[in-house]
């Protein structure tokens, strides 16, 4: 599950009367992100955050409570404890600690840094005093510092630089490895820093490989209390240390800064390690530490690129994409507008698309193959791969005109490398036939399904998985085009190739089974389709790689609902209907045309519950956007209006019923022409509308235009005197006596037939 998700869900609950009064407790909080942050938002539950960031409680809009200092008895009784000079020992005199105490303001931690160099040099109160009031005018200075004011909400106290530069004098003098490991941990987010990301090979440069040096050096840290531990195997310095520690490093900054880069690089490059989240918080401290070496940027934006990409597989898409889009900023404010410009384009683009921000992925894609052909050329894979994955998108929001312009420029471009790849063709070529098909362009899309076919079976055989796939969308095609014996046919091929070469339960396979049960379920086989539908959603909802929510389990259960409903099993049918247009708002988006298809199909389903009025809610719903999304002769806009006509007929509105019916003849006639079966029973349709308005001489003219048709040869339905020839003659029988009838009375009737 995603991060988004999760929290969305955990807000739910808590929102929810299931969770009652909480409690919630956020310890030692060092990053917020409001995002995450309002899971706690609900009104019957508290929220407490403990954190050293002052700023934090305006951010979130808490009430703040805060802790002073030390009071002069609490710094006492800390001193003695940290120091271990017994509070009642006599050889050592008590004004100076107070002397001390007083010039450190009780500071924690300015008393913690003298009392832990006390304690492990050895050094009197009165000469550590003495040493601090030489030292702190040097400091009073240094401590109005701009920098250390922007970094941090509370800058640091002359007193405490002082203290600080007191004890890490004495350990660069005396264990010099271990002045450097700290200053390579300030470089690091500096709180939370685990063992293991000390223990990658760059520590060995300093000195402090795993095993007894490094265990040597962190144990000079924690005694000096410059480090402490923080929960079990990680360490945290403190915000004031660490800045300071990075202030002062002078030219050895930039030494540091890129060993902290080449720890962080080796630390994320195995994305499976358990410890692997706990190492992304230092990614982003070394991204911000590194930004002022100039020598460094390069390498910073492709390890910012490259953690952005991991980022966005951790489902942390937010942090991905202001990273990749902070890289390209700096690309263009630098004119340095090539190839890696072009490669964070297109890795934003992929991003945008995970979100299903889809205008925004299409520009990032543009964006993208532009900077790919300036710097690869029109034919090298990565400009293709842009190229198609543009035309890929388009096609996701329905767009099928610059989906196919762009599959089209990329079989174009493809085919002028030195060297075509065979797969790369043909998988456009695919691509360019799903595109016509989703068009309802089916002549054009059997075309290249049959040129996608033939390519594959000589590039990878047979009963390649990728030559099994083309055929069956192919055999979909047919389906759509009521050309259903060719097309179980084709299906039962498949479905032998797949249970031969993946098993019967593979997802391929199962798509497949769904197939011919459609095909039995259209035909009237409704026991046989109804067995094949039940069982082939329990093997998709249990699939580990698929489950209930699933496009592929959502397609099986929308075919298994419109079954439901034709068996008269209403309170099913609706049940699975809504489930399904649920899965698919969730996973698509309420304009897909997937998810269209679905509100049609809820119409369809509530209008034979005889919901009247939700029913006819949902068909205005799915025509109006199927016909902006996809278009008005698109066949599943097609179909929505055909049954909103039939709809309206039923209630007696026999005019609002012509009005829809003459768009549905007007849209097949533009896509499949005169004499296709789709087209001749829209018009027959269109007759009985006319003669339920009365209008009996356009119900005969249509009739006897029809009648014509069915005597005309139709590809997949053979020739002669069909079904649908004689049930047309018998209606124009019917439409004469009618008219007969209506002129004998001086008036009209009404035809139900």
């Amino acid at each position: 599950m995603k991060e988004s998700d999760l929290c969305e869900e955990v807000k739910k609950w808590l929102e929810s009367d299931e969770s009652s009064k909480w409690l919630a407790v956020i310890d030692n909080l060092t990053h917020t992100d409001q995002s995450a942050l309002d899971v706690f938002s609900a009104e019957k539950g508290t929220l407490v955050v403990t954190t050293r960031q002052e700023d934090f409680s305006r951010m979130l809009r808490a009430r703040q409570l805060d802790y002073a200092n030390m009071t002069a008895e609490e710094a006492r009784m800390a001193f003695h404890n940290l120091s271990s000079i017994d509070i009642d020992d006599r050889t050592v005199d008590g004004s100076d600690i107070v002397k001390l105490l007083s010039l450190l303001d009780h500071f924690p931690l300015a008393v913690s840094l003298a009392a832990s160099f006390i304690r492990e040099t050895k050094t009197p109160v009165a000469e550590y005093l003495e040493m601090l009031q030489r030292s702190l005018p040097d400091y009073i200075k240094l401590s109005q510092d701009q920098t250390l004011r922007f970094e941090l909400k509370d800058p640091p106290t002359a007193t405490v630089i002082a203290a600080w530069d007191i004890s890490f004098r004495r350990i660069k003098r005396d264990r010099p490895s271990a002045a450097s490991l700290l200053q390579l941990m300030s470089m690091l987010d500096a709180h939370d820093i685990p063992v293991d990301l000390l223990h990658f090979k760059p520590t060995t440069e300093i000195g402090c490989e795993k095993g007894s040096k490094f265990d040597g050096a962190i144990a000079v840290l924690q005694s000096f209390s410059l480090v402490s531990t923080y929960k079990e195997h990680k360490y945290h310095v403190h915000d004031v240390v660490a800045a300071w520690t990075r202030k002062q490093m002078g030219d050895k900054s930039e030494h540091f800064a890129q060993l902290a880069l080449s720890l962080i690089e080796e630390a994320i490059s195995d994305q499976n390690s358990p410890k692997f989240v706990d190492y992304l918080p230092h990614g982003d401290a070394v991204l911000l530490h590194t930004t002022k070496f100039t020598k460094l940027v390069q390498r910073r934006m492709a390890f910012q690129s490259k953690l952005a990409g991991i980022l966005c597989q951790a489902g942390r898409h937010s942090k991905a994409i202001e990273l990749i889009k902070d890289c390209i900023e700096y690309y263009e404010a630098t004119k340095k507008d090539g190839l890696e410009n072009a490669e964070c384009s297109y890795q934003l683009a992929l991003i945008e698309e995970t979100q299903k921000n889809y205008g925004e992925a299409i520009t990032w894609h543009l964006k993208a193959k532009d900077g790919f052909v300036q710097n690869l050329g029109q034919s090298h894979l990565r400009t293709l791969g842009a190229l198609t994955h543009l035309a890929s998108v388009s096609e996701l929001r329905g767009d099928y005109l610059n989906a196919l312009q762009n599959y089209e420029q990329a079989l174009a471009w493809a085919k002028t490398a030195p060297k075509p790849s065979d797969s790369f063709l043909i998988d456009t070529i695919h691509s360019i036939a799903l595109v016509y098909d989703g068009q309802g362009r089916y002549p054009q899309a059997l075309e290249f399904f049959d040129r996608a076919l033939s390519g594959s079976i000589q590039t990878v055989g047979a009963a390649h998985p990728n030559t099994l796939a083309i055929q069956n969308n192919r055999a979909i095609s047919l389906r759509k085009q009521g050309l259903y014996s060719d097309a179980l046919s084709a299906f039962k091929e498949v479905a032998a190739g797949y249970a031969q070469l993946l098993g019967s339960a593979h997802p391929a396979a199962l798509n497949v089974a769904g197939n011919i049960a459609l095909i039995d379920d259209i035909q009237g086989r409704h026991t046989l389709a109804l067995q094949a539908y039940t069982h082939i959603l329990s093997q998709k909802e249990t699939h580990p790689a698929l489950g209930e929510d699933s496009l592929s389990a959502l397609a099986t259960r929308a075919n298994l609902a419109l079954l439901q409903s034709k068996l008269a099993r209403h309170d099913d049918a609706v049940t699975s209907a809504r489930r399904v247009l649920e899965g698919y708002t969730a996973t698509l988006g309420p304009d897909h045309p997937s998810t269209l298809d679905a509100v049609a199909n809820l119409a369809l389903i509530l209008d034979a519950a005889g919901d009247v009025q939700a029913a006819k809610s949902h068909y205005a719903h799915a025509c109006w956007r199927q016909a902006m999304q996809l278009g008005l002769s698109h066949p599943a806009t097609l179909a929505t209006l055909s049954n909103f006509a039939a709809f309206s007929a039923r209630l007696g509105a026999w005019a609002e019923a012509v009005e829809l019916q003459e768009q549905v003849l007007a849209g097949y006639r533009e896509a499949f022409g005169d004499a296709h079966v789709f087209t001749l029973r829209a018009e027959r349709e269109l007759a009985r509308f006319l003669g339920g308005c009365g209008r009996w001489e356009e119900a005969l003219g249509v009739l006897e235009r029809l009648a014509a048709g069915y005597k005309a040869e139709r590809k997949g339905e053979g020739k002669g005197k069909s079904e649908e020839y004689e049930a047309v003659k018998r209606e124009i029988k019917d439409v004469k006596a009618k008219m007969k009838e209506a002129a004998a009375a001086g008036g009209s009737a009404a035809w139900r037939g």
